[in-house]
């Protein structure tokens, strides 16, 4: 008899065990998201300058009327040069990256090597434009990209044709999805109090 008393005592005991649970729960599933543009700073690469240049450099974004936006930047010798384009109202998406207006005869070039989008997001490039020249005066836009391309990747963020062509969109990278453990109780909590099983003491000795 009291070898049934103290199997039964230890099959309790391991029944109350097997009952812990421990939990672990998942950050719910985000994406990507389409994120307006209020500001633009363009980096550039400036060669060829021979004498004070004023260059006019332009962007449109996707609204009722195609806003174009411009901004002015004076160089007078080869070096890094940063300009700004602000839109009044946030763009919900773009036409183009960017162009210079054409100066006939100019043997400036301009090479875009970087964008910071609304003050945060930094995208690289790496693409030569010449001042001088038509229709080699501008970067990327709708017209010459195929749909749903990606223009620009950055760490935390990337400019992306839409799969209509029709605009150029900007998306902030969503977090990785990562597990979010429950804290673990300090001592292993019961379900069960094994000692009423044990009437003669068999777990006190």
């Amino acid at each position: 008899m009291k070898l049934k008393r103290f199997v039964a005592s230890v099959t309790a005991l391991l029944m109350s065990v097997s009952s812990i649970q421990f939990t672990q729960t998942f950050a719910a599933e985000t994406t990507d998201t389409k994120t307006e543009i209020s500001k633009i700073t363009y980096n550039f690469d400036i060669s060829g300058v021979s004498d004070k240049t004023t260059l006019t450099f332009k962007a449109q974004k996707i609204n009722a009327n195609d806003e174009e936006v411009s901004n002015t930047l004076e160089v007078s010798e080869d070096k890094s040069y940063s300009l700004d384009i602000v839109f009044d109202t946030p763009a919900e998406g773009l036409t183009n990256i960017g162009y210079f207006d054409v100066i006939d005869g100019s043997d400036i070039k301009a090479k875009l090597t970087s964008i910071k989008v609304n003050d945060t997001y930094e995208l690289p490039f790496s693409k030569t434009v010449k001042i001088g020249k038509q229709h080699q005066n501008g970067f990327s836009n709708i017209w010459g990209e195929a749909a749903g391309k990606t223009i620009s990747t950055g760490e935390n963020a990337y400019l992306k044709v839409n799969d209509e062509q029709s605009s150029i969109d900007f998306f902030v990278k969503a977090s990785e999805q990562t597990p979010t453990p429950e804290p673990e109780p300090e001592t292993p909590q019961y379900t069960d109090d094994w000692t009423k099983y044990d009437e003669k003491g068999y777990f006190n000795c």
